[in-house]
């Protein structure tokens, strides 16, 4: 119903109500008494004696409180407490005015909406004096009419109880009606499901039943009153509840207009059609009418009350979700959520669909959480399609489901992930069985790691680590490109790297998912659009995704997606962006021009390359030195040219201002600056302009640099000519490549507990927390052929081992889509027994806090590894006593399992961050209030000191939750403390009548 649609009573209502004026209340009352009790009640009364209008009397008295108890303006009810007002007072305001049809009601308080059944009128009262009369003042016990001719009195407050709620007969519910003129929707919604009774829940009504409609009815006095009903923001189709427990419910189909509105025959509805309601024009909330009927109205209307209904429900503190990398080779990981106190989990299922809308249960036991069920494994034929995970969680009386958001699955990535970095003064490659990092070069020839991936430019050299993180080495002019090093030495903010490229002063790197995050140097926007400074924190690309591969050149970038799109950006000054124009820079990732279906790129200094499905190369940049490979020399090209006389090809290389190229018969051709011979070494030419063929055969991978060339062949053999700076060329291992095409739906490296060894055996451990079905876990030794599978305990045994110092282990992941790399573990494995002790500095740790964790008589300069509840693992070093220490951070859970274990020997120890719930705040004398500890370790000391002088003193004999009866013998408003060990845990209060 539009305002310019209100009936004409409520329009009078609103209006008579005094709506429209806004009032500040008086912040300098004169108390001429204090709060008194009225004998025989358990109200109290307090008068003040400075001349206010009604508004702000009002406004100001229910802003006060009183032991706990909640003022109002007087409602008097009988002559008895029309006397005792008088004795405290002369003349006030009291709590009553006229409504709409100029009958007086009570407006705050337990009597608001009722009619005035006790009345005190002075002879002639009330008249309504020019019909400007609206509100009730008491001058020694005789009521007049006033307050619409600018009349100001003093005012008389009352403190009284809340009401308690009411049992719907028949139901385990309870109902309450709360008088709150001028509140909108929002607040009675944020103040209805902040209240409690007796343990259960408030939340604004959300009516089921003609018998329910007809009980909240009786309760609101016959005033308008907030439901938990309307729609949701930025729709105006379906009327629903929009509270807990039954959010999300409909009972009502609109689109606008009355005609449009069509109940759902499942629901219960009870609309005032005899005025069109509802019209769903804008007006987003529904409100209860004084018979019974619904309207709805927008949720800043003032209303008069709001009714709140009290019932047992399922909450979720934080809800399920999904965590991880949803990409083919990847695990998915559920994460179930947390529920309120009495809630838990009873059971949770994957669901898939091809549509986000239509859901299908995949296979896994919903009773069951094994730990293979909490995992899920991307595969490529997933790809394409959403995933989310539905949970039902119970309270023991009602149970609900919730839902994850879903994901989208991407699958079947190829990602390219370079082996080596050649040119200027510094060669590294990655041997391909233990993964070092082999530098050769005066500025890296302290660089040692084992890596996946390595790029280096003049001033900078990157990796990215076996963890999939990156570590950078800078030499030259700093513009921020080695980023921020966490403790261990990796970029700040970087994690799940495929692969890293540098250029002249920025760093990028590939992540898994196929995103691009790059840092350092903002020049030329290869930060992105709007950056005005060097950054060292990586900034996440904007635009790109399903990314495959990236490529940089001295000042320009360029991005390979799994669509066979090429996207560049950065220094475009000749062309080498390839975006059909030439200007200073493109800060923004644009489709190169008149490419599609492309296999592989590759860019150096000013020019870039490109293959594609039809065995094609196609360059554009600079072309000073037959870049292009069209057969002329000089000028440069904005868009792609096609490189002649090559028709197969698979893969492109650029080194400084020279290419090559390998067919798919592993031929290779290179074209362009030749002055160190570094494109042909048979070829006497300073420059080649069209493709030139190498005399080499079975070509798998090339590497191009400043001045020279490598090719690693499908042989085992490394060929390299041009410059030589190096002295001979560091060359990788047999059987390597200079790179390799990561299979992504393949399982990842399995993750180690402990090696142990004893009696001709080496003992694998490996942890097999987020292990799925499918997939198996293998060891080996590389001395001898000794191997092993793990058992379904993550178990793998070594046998037949005569000399422990000899041997090393390499491990494995293996699944039908594919395997891991073979990993060699970083030691050899020596027998040894340690003990081992663990203990805590403190047992009862809050949320947020640091506690120390001590190691004392394990092995000497031994790795002690150590879990935080879900968190990562993370090494700590022995000292040559086998002593350790260090602190763990409570940040995300409110208990946290701590597993530390080396060699043999393991010990786990749990930490409890003790809080306070209060279940009970209103009860009757001699009836306990009830406070739960939870999260105190058993045998902890819970000590409650209360407002009356009282100290409780228990002992808590249950980890989860410890129940506390706290008994009252008087009324009153009471506050306790709690400890736990001495410790302060929180506060509380109880309001006993």
């Amino acid at each position: 119903m539009p305002k310019n649609r209100l009936t004409a009573m409520l329009i009078s209502a609103l209006l008579s109500f005094g709506f429209a004026q806004v009032v500040t209340p008086s912040a300098n009352a004169t108390e001429v008494s204090s709060a008194i009790q009225m004998p025989g009640t358990d109200h109290y009364y307090q008068y003040f004696g400075n001349s206010v209008s009604w508004q702000s009397a009002h406004d100001y008295a229910i802003s006060l409180t009183y032991q706990g108890l909640i003022g109002h303006l007087a409602n008097v009810t009988s002559s008895a407490e029309n006397s005792f007002i008088s004795s405290i007072g002369n003349r006030g305001w009291l709590g009553a005015r006229r409504d709409s049809s100029q009958t007086f009601r009570w407006i705050d308080g337990p009597e608001a909406g009722q009619t005035l059944t006790f009345t005190s009128w002075a002879q002639g009262e009330p008249n309504n004096c020019c019909g400007g009369e609206p509100f009730v003042e008491s001058q020694g016990g005789s009521w007049n009419d006033n307050g619409g001719l600018g009349q100001t009195f003093g005012f008389y407050v009352e403190f009284e109880p809340d009401p308690v709620p009411v049992q719907m007969p028949g139901s385990t519910h309870y109902y309450r009606f709360v008088s709150a003129e001028g509140i909108t929707w929002q607040t009675a919604a944020t103040r209805a499901s902040a209240l409690k009774f007796e343990g259960l829940k408030g939340h604004l009504a959300t009516i089921q039943s003609a018998d329910e409609n007809q009980f909240i009815a009786s309760l609101t006095g016959g005033v308008y009153s907030w439901l938990g009903g309307g729609y949701p923001s930025g729709s105006q189709k379906n009327f629903q509840w929009l509270v807990e427990p039954d959010v999300g419910n409909v009972f009502t189909t609109c689109s606008t207009g009355t005609s449009s509105c069509v109940n759902n025959p499942n629901s219960y509805t009870n609309w005032r059609t005899a005025v069109g309601q509802p019209d769903a024009i804008g007006e987003d909330r529904i409100g209860i009418a004084p018979n019974g009927q619904w309207d709805d109205f927008y949720q800043s209307n003032p209303m008069y009350g709001y009714v709140v209904e009290f019932e047992s429900m399922v909450l979720p503190l934080t809800q399920p979700e999904i965590t991880g990398t949803p990409v083919a080779g990847e695990f998915v990981k559920a994460n179930l959520g947390t529920y309120d106190t009495g809630a838990s989990v009873s059971a949770f299922e994957w669901q898939i669909s091809s549509d986000n809308q239509n859901w299908s249960k995949l296979p896994f036991n919903a009773a069951s959480f094994s730990a293979d069920q909490m995992s899920f494994l991307v595969s490529k034929s997933d790809r394409g399609k959403f995933l989310r995970i539905k949970v039902l969680v119970s309270n023991g009386v009602i149970s609900k489901d919730f839902f994850s958001s879903s994901v989208e699955l991407q699958g079947d990535y190829r990602y390219i992930q370079p082996h080596s970095s050649l040119g200027y003064d510094r060669l590294c490659v990655i041997e391909p069985t233990s993964h070092n990092l082999k530098c050769q070069g005066p500025s890296v020839s302290s660089v040692s790691m084992q890596a996946q991936s390595v790029d280096s430019s003049v001033n900078t050299m990157c990796a990215v680590a076996l963890s999939s993180k990156v570590k950078c080495w800078l030499w030259g002019p700093n513009y921020l490109q080695d980023g921020t090093p966490d403790s261990e030495g990796y970029v700040t903010g970087i994690s799940n790297a495929v692969a890293v490229l540098n250029n002249y002063g920025s760093t990028c790197a590939l992540i898994v998912g196929g995103t691009v995050k790059c840092w350092g140097y903002y020049g030329w926007g290869i930060l992105g659009p709007n950056i005005t400074s060097d950054s060292a924190i990586p900034v996440t690309i904007q635009g790109l995704n399903n990314v495959v591969q990236i490529e940089s050149g001295w000042d320009h970038t360029c991005a390979l997606k799994a669509t066979g799109d090429v996207y560049c950006w950065g220094r475009n000054d000749i062309g080498q962006v390839g975006v059909g124009f030439t200007n200073r820079m493109v800060s923004v990732p644009t489709k190169v021009v008149g490419l599609s279906k492309v296999t592989s790129i590759s860019a150096e200094r000013h020019h870039s390359c490109a293959t594609t499905s039809a065995g094609k190369v196609w360059c554009w940049g600079d072309n000073a030195w037959g870049q292009e490979g069209i057969g002329s020399v000089g000028g440069f090209y904005n868009v792609p040219v096609e490189v002649s006389s090559i028709s197969n090809a698979r893969r492109v290389y650029s080194g400084s201002d020279f290419n090559c190229a390998i067919s798919s018969e592993n031929k290779a051709y290179c074209w362009g600056a030749n002055n160190t011979r570094q494109a042909n070494p048979n070829n006497s030419g300073d420059l080649i302009s069209s493709p030139s063929l190498l005399a080499l055969d079975n070509v798998d991978s090339m590497l191009l640099g400043h001045g020279e060339s490598c090719a690693a062949l499908l042989t085992g053999e490394i060929k390299c000519w041009g410059a030589n700076e190096f002295g001979g060329l560091l060359t990788p291992a047999a059987g390597s490549t200079y790179e390799t095409e990561v299979n992504t739906f393949a399982p990842k490296a399995p993750v180690l507990k402990t090696v142990s060894s004893g009696d001709g055996k080496l003992t694998v451990a490996f942890d097999i927390t987020d292990l799925v079905s499918g997939v198996s876990l293998q060891a080996r030794t590389t001395e001898s052929s000794s191997s092993c599978i793990s058992d379904s305990t993550g178990i793998c045994v070594l046998s037949n081992l005569t000399n422990y110092s000899n041997y090393s282990v390499e491990v494995r992941a293996v699944s039908d889509s594919g395997s891991s790399n073979w990993i060699r573990l970083a030691k050899s494995y020596l027998p040894h027994t340690p003990g081992l002790q663990l203990w805590f500095d403190d047992n009862n740790v809050k949320i947020d806090q640091l506690t120390k964790v001590n190691v004392l008589d394990a092995a000497p300069n031994a790795t002690i590894w150590i879990k935080n509840g879900s968190d990562p693992k993370f090494g700590l070093r022995t000292d040559e006593n086998g002593a350790a220490s260090t602190t763990i951070w409570l940040s995300k859970a409110t208990s946290a399992k701590v597993i530390v274990s080396s060699g043999k020997l393991s010990a786990s120890k749990y930490l409890y961050s003790p809080r306070l719930l209060q279940l009970s705040s209103i009860v009757k004398v001699g009836k306990a209030a009830k406070a739960v500890v939870q999260y105190a370790m058993p045998g902890s000391m819970i000590q409650v000191q209360t407002s009356d002088g009282r100290t409780l003193n228990f002992t808590s004999a249950n980890a989860v939750n410890s129940t506390i009866p706290l008994t009252f013998q008087s009324k009153g408003a009471f506050t306790f403390t709690l400890k736990v060990n001495g410790k302060d845990q929180g506060a509380g209060a109880v309001l006993v009548y």
